[in-house]
């Protein structure tokens, strides 16, 4: 239950954000620093891998050049059966 309302602080800090000069990502980045094992699938996706539980999450962030909007996301990845999908350590 922590665990999921740290991830929802994050998604809340994120969100709220109408330009960059408004969102304090750094702070974000550094606790998630602290939580999370990323690992980059591409220029716009991560997956999260929690340190403690090894829960992985899927991370999603965009900053088009055309909007002052960014775009970021985050969701628990799941097995077929619907169970979270653990990294194996």
């Amino acid at each position: 239950m922590k665990k999921l309302l740290v991830v929802a602080l994050i998604v809340m800090m994120l969100t709220g954000c109408s330009n960059k000069s408004a969102c304090v990502v750094s702070d974000v980045d550094t606790v998630a620093a602290q939580k999370f094992d990323r690992y980059a699938i591409g220029d716009d996706y991560s997956i999260l891998v929690d340190k403690e539980t090894g829960v992985c999450y899927l991370e999603y962030y965009l900053n088009p050049e055309w909007s002052s909007h960014s775009v970021y996301g985050i969701t628990v990845m799941l097995n077929a059966d619907g169970t979270p999908k653990i990294m194996e350590k």
